[in-house]
């Protein structure tokens, strides 16, 4: 084994990473700090400025980047073309807004305090610009705070910037003049991007759709999973060979997926993967970070990392502001995107590539980073106790509080079903699950519908039935169904061996939810009990006492006393 380990060095890196992780986690854990500090920390004792324990660092750098493309692809699954018009306002003003605002703070600041050459200063802009969609997605979602007013505008912000770290790319090397033909150039640009909106359009409402129908009609779980990163892979490949980046294919292939039915499927099942690849990425990040420069220049460093974060905060807060949200959004907006995001990384790339970067600016601006990002989990931690106390405390005119206390508009939401309260989720949309879900129609009573065969779906999509595509057991698809606040859930459907699986899921994750549950044999009923369900009905144990009853009707026992011999036979199994 230690020979096969020798000749494969990344398994041997892999194993050193993800060791060292682990117990920096734990230890992190018991202080109750967050694991991406741990992956920074991993990665600097890891790393070839500390103890070299990492020799193949190309190789590790390699599976990070499959980790940004990952990531991309899960974003671009949370959102659909329609959802991001309905937010529009919020990402391409929000979002452009921060972003040059951010550039040309940042610009001006280089351009006359270090650098007196324009190229050099906007790049510098440019490295600054981007904030952690990694850490910022990351803590919101844990903290349950992605749906609020001032995560949704964060999203927007985050999103923009993340789409607009590829045009930085693709400027770069004009910046440094080595374009000859700037012009020629800049359509060559205008043609690629038409043509990457022009097959956004043509994959989503056309290929994609009807490819996935007849994957998932296979019912195999495995082809589905193969193909979805068949997809993602595929799309971010096409975009990079055509001169774009892989992150922007990563991320249209999650788009064009999520206008499909099966994107919350998929996002169940890219997750785990995403999760272990951006962690190699945020260790990877602590490999490059020079502990004896910080040391050696930590005043300047940490006056830098302050500057940095307080003029972010500013340009988020103004993108905000000029949003007309309350004051209370306009500084938790702030704080969120204070930091230096992960795509920098990425820009810091291209610029070491073409000259553009100083290299006495690169290390600087790794500590910087890598500072930024270890404080923001911190901060957000605390962000509405400094946004109520800067509100409460900066002497801010009455008249500006009163402008930015508006309320936010309706619709403005990402998810449709986020609205939905004390509803039932009905798993499986077979005879029983339709009987229920039209008395619930009926009965005027909220429900979403969970099914797992793609012709079934599309059929009661049509006919306006709330419906989700995907499996029960799959914590993406719960999330999407609102589990958190619903209030009953019926497992319909006894043609599935997962009940006792998606029973404790459901348990798990709303400990108040009542739950029902069908099986078809009555041995399997103490089981579910066990993992949670509240009701177990099973149809061998119902069939039996429904030919009881009719037997006995015959005789005319009275109906008190049938439903006293069921009582003892069902007290009896």
């Amino acid at each position: 084994m230690g020979i096969f380990l020798m000749e494969i060095p990344i398994l041997t890196d892999l194993t050193i990473i993800l060791g060292i992780s682990v117990f920096v986690i734990l230890i992190l854990h018991r202080l109750k700090l967050p694991t991406i500090i741990g992956f920074l920390i991993s990665g600097i004792i890891c790393g070839p400025h500390t103890l070299h324990l990492i020799n193949t660092e190309t190789e590790v750098e390699a599976l990070a980047e499959i980790g940004i493309v990952l990531l991309l692809f899960t974003i671009g699954l949370e959102f659909s073309l329609s959802s991001l018009m309905r937010i529009k306002k919020a990402v391409f003003v929000g979002g452009a807004l921060q972003l040059l605002l951010t550039i040309g703070a940042f610009a001006s600041l280089s351009y006359y305090v270090s650098y007196d050459y324009w190229p050099i200063a906007i790049f510098i802009g440019f490295l600054f610009s981007v904030s952690s969609s990694a850490i910022v997605l990351k803590v919101l979602q844990n903290n349950g705070d992605i749906k609020k007013e001032y995560g949704k505008l964060v999203l927007a912000i985050l999103i923009f910037q993340d789409i607009a770290v590829v045009p930085m790319i693709l400027t770069a090397p004009l910046l440094m003049g080595m374009s000859e033909d700037l012009f020629m150039d800049l359509g060559i640009l205008a043609l690629k991007v038409a043509g990457v909106i022009l097959f956004l359009f043509v994959s989503s409402k056309y290929i994609v759709p009807k490819l996935l129908f007849q994957i998932t009609k296979t019912k195999s779980k495995d082809l589905f999973i193969i193909s979805i990163f068949v997809i993602c892979f595929a799309i971010a490949w096409l975009t990079s060979y055509s001169g774009l980046s892989l992150a922007l294919g990563a991320f249209l292939a999650g788009l064009i997926i999520s206008e499909s039915r099966y994107g919350y499927e998929a996002a169940g099942i890219i997750l785990p993967f995403k999760e272990i690849f951006t962690s190699i990425f945020f260790v990877s990040v602590g490999m490059m970070l020079d502990v004896t420069f910080l040391v050696e220049n930590f005043f300047y460093v940490a006056m830098f990392t302050i500057m940095t974060m307080v003029i972010k905060a500013i340009t988020g807060g103004l993108a905000a502001a000029a949003l007309r949200v309350s004051l209370h959004v306009v500084f938790m907006t702030a704080i969120n995107v204070c930091q230096v995001g992960e795509f920098s990384f990425v820009l810091m790339k291209t610029g070491n590539e073409i000259g553009l970067l100083p290299i006495e600016i690169h290390q600087y601006f790794l500590a910087i980073a890598v500072l930024t990002m270890s404080i923001t989990p911190f901060l957000m931690t605390f962000d509405k106790q400094i946004s109520n106390f800067m509100v409460e405390h900066l002497p801010i005119p009455k008249r500006l509080k009163r402008k930015f206390s508006k309320t936010p508009e309706k619709g403005s939401g990402f998810n449709i079903s986020e609205n939905l309260e004390d509803h039932i989720i009905i798993i499986g949309y077979g005879l029983a699950g339709q009987s229920l879900a039209h008395c619930a129609m009926a009965s005027q009573i909220k429900f979403v519908v969970i099914e797992l065969n793609p012709r079934t779906v599309a059929e009661a999509a049509a006919a306006g039935i709330p419906i989700v595509y995907g499996d029960a057991d799959n914590e993406e698809v719960l999330h999407h169904a609102n589990l958190s606040k619903a209030k009953v859930a019926v497992i319909t459907t006894i043609a599935t061996t997962k009940t006792p699986e998606i029973t404790y899921h459901l348990r798990r994750l709303n400990p108040d939810l009542s739950i029902i549950s069908r099986t078809k044999q009555i041995k399997e009923m103490e089981e579910l009990r066990t993992h949670g369900a509240d009701v177990v009905i099973a149809d061998e144990m119902e069939s039996k006492m429904e030919t009881i009853s009719l037997v006995l009707s015959q005789y005319n026992i009275p109906k008190d006393h049938i439903d006293a011999y069921s009582n003892l036979i069902r007290d009896l199994r």
